[in-house]
C-alpha cells in the first residue's frame, strides 16, 4: 500500500540507538541481528479473525509499530510515523507437515528480510496445524521493538484478544509521550551538564587500548564481522534457581547479577583474560514510557577485573557496584559513547565487546491453551550472548552465537 503525505502523522530523527541499527541493517540486510520475535503454541480453538483484530488493535495503539523509515537530507535516516498501517497478518494451512517441514516453515517465516523504507517491520504469522493447534510467530526489526516491547506485547495481546471476541470498545492510543519526545530528551540529555559528566565516566572506564574477546573457535574469524548468527536454546525449573535467590538476598543483589557473574566465571574459564568487557542489555525507557512499544534498549558495559582471582562473593561485588554506577550514568547512551571516544575498531568484530547478556521478566495471564514456546533475539551481533527470560515456573534460557566461528 502506498502512502500520502498527509498519511504520515509526524516525521522525527532517529534516536542513538536506532542510528546504530540502521547502519548495522545496512552493512547486512539479510541477517537477522536486527530481528526479534517470538513464537506461541496456541492449544485450543481460535477465532483468527479476531486474533487479527487484536493485532490490529496493537498496532493502532502503538506508534513505533507505524513507523517506517528512509534516507532524508544528506543521506540522515529519518522515520515517518504513520497515522494507521493495516496488520501483517497471515495465516498458512500446516495441517499436511510433518515436524520437519514445520520446522523448515518456522524458520522461513523468521528469515525473512525486513525492509526499513518500505515495511511492514512488524509480521504476525499463524499457522494452522487443526482447529485447537496453532503455532503463532510474532517477527519484528529491532528499529521498532526491542526485547521489553515484546513483554509489553505479550501483556496487552491477551486483553486485546478477550475485548475484540466480546466486542468492546479499544482505545486506539493511550500513550501520553511520542517516542519523538523521548529522541528530543535524549539529546537535550546527552547535551547537559549531567551528560557531559557521564561522557567523563565513560571515558574512564573504556578509555585507551580495550582488551579483545578470544573465545576458542574452530574456525579463523572473518575479516569482516558476518552477523551470522544461531541459537542453542534450553529451559531450566526455577526450583534450582530458588536457591540462588537465597544468595541474591544474602548479597543484596537481583537474581539477574548472580547469574551474569556465573557468565563472567563461564567467559574467563573459556579465555584466561584478566580484563573482560561485556555488554549488559538495559532499558531506557524514562517515566511515561513504561508501557510504550518502541526501541530504547540500550548497553550497559561491564568490566571485570579477574587479576586478583577474586572468589564469587568477590565477583558479584564488582558486577553490583559496575551495573549500579553504569546505570546513573545512562546519560550517554552506548551509540553515542562510541562514536564519541571513537574506539580502535576491528571490523572483524563488534565494538568494545564481543559477548552480552539479557535479562528479562515475563508474567503473563495467559488465555487458556496458550504458551510461550520460543523467543528469539540479537542473534549474530555477538560472538556470544546468553539470553535469559524468567517465567513464573521456569528459566527459558539461550546461548546465542556466530555461526562464523564454531
Amino acid at each position: 500500500m502506498e502512502y500520502k503525505d498527509d498519511d504520515i502523522l509526524e516525521i522525527v530523527p532517529l534516536s542513538p540507538g536506532q542510528e546504530a541499527l540502521w547502519f548495522m541493517h545496512r552493512f547486512a540486510p539479510q541477517s537477522l541481528a536486527c530481528h526479534t520475535g517470538l513464537t506461541i503454541h496456541i492449544s485450543a480453538e481460535l477465532d483468527p479473525g479476531a486474533l487479527r483484530g487484536a493485532f490490529q488493535a496493537l498496532v493502532n495503539r502503538h506508534a513505533c509499530l507505524r513507523t517506517l523509515f528512509s534516507s532524508g537530507e544528506d543521506d540522515v535516516p529519518v522515520q515517518h510515523v504513520y497515522r494507521y498501517k493495516e496488520i501483517s497478518f497471515e495465516q498458512i494451512d500446516a495441517s499436511e507437515m510433518d515436524e520437519k517441514a514445520l520446522k523448515e516453515e518456522i524458520l522461513a517465516v523468521r528469515s525473512r528480510p525486513f525492509y526499513p523504507e518500505q515495511g511492514p517491520l512488524f509480521r504476525t504469522t499463524l499457522l494452522s496445524r487443526s482447529s485447537e493447534d496453532y503455532i503463532l510467530l510474532l517477527t519484528a526489526h529491532n528499529l521498532i521493538c526491542d526485547s521489553t516491547s515484546l513483554r509489553i506485547i505479550l501483556d496487552e495481546l491477551p486483553r486485546l484478544f478477550a475485548a475484540v471476541k466480546a466486542g468492546e470498545e479499544i482505545l486506539h492510543s493511550f500513550e501520553e509521550y511520542a517516542y519523538g519526545d523521548f529522541i528530543r530528551s535524549e539529546t537535550e540529555k546527552f547535551d547537559s551538564p549531567e551528560g557531559r559528566e557521564s561522557l567523563e565516566y565513560w571515558k574512564n572506564i573504556l578509555g585507551g587500548d580495550l582488551p579483545l574477546l578470544n573465545l576458542p573457535s574452530d574456525h579463523p574469524r572473518p575479516r569482516i564481522h558476518s552477523y551470522n548468527g544461531a541459537t542453542y536454546a534450553f529451559d531450566s525449573d526455577r526450583v534450582p534457581a530458588e536457591t540462588l535467590n537465597t544468595l541474591a538476598e544474602n548479597e543484596n543483589v537481583p537474581l539477574s547479577d548472580i547469574f551474569l557473574t556465573a557468565f563472567q566465571i563461564l567467559l574467563y574459564r573459556y579465555t584466561r583474560q584478566a580484563d573482560i568487557l561485556t555488554g549488559v542489555v538495559a532499558d531506557r525507557r524514562p517515566v511515561g514510557y513504561e508501557n510504550m512499544v518502541g526501541c530504547f534498549a540500550d548497553q550497559i558495559v561491564l568490566r571485570s577485573d579477574f587479576s586478583a582471582k577474586p572468589g564469587f562473593r568477590d565477583l558479584l561485588g564488582q558486577v553490583r557496584d559496575a551495573l549500579v554506577h553504569g546505570r546513573a550514568h545512562q546519560n550517554c547512551p552506548f551509540p553515542s559513547i562510541i562514536s564519541t571516544l571513537q574506539p580502535n575498531r576491528d571490523l572483524s568484530r563488534p565494538p568494545v565487546f564481543q559477548a552480552l547478556f539479557s535479562w528479562q521478566e515475563v508474567g503473563i495471564s495467559w488465555e487458556p491453551g496458550w504458551a510461550l514456546s520460543e523467543i528469539t533475539q540479537y542473534e549474530g551481533q555477538s560472538d556470544l550472548i546468553l539470553d535469559i527470560t524468567a517465567e513464573k515456573d521456569r528459566l527459558r534460557c539461550a546461548f546465542r552465537y556466530n555461526v562464523s566461528l564454531r
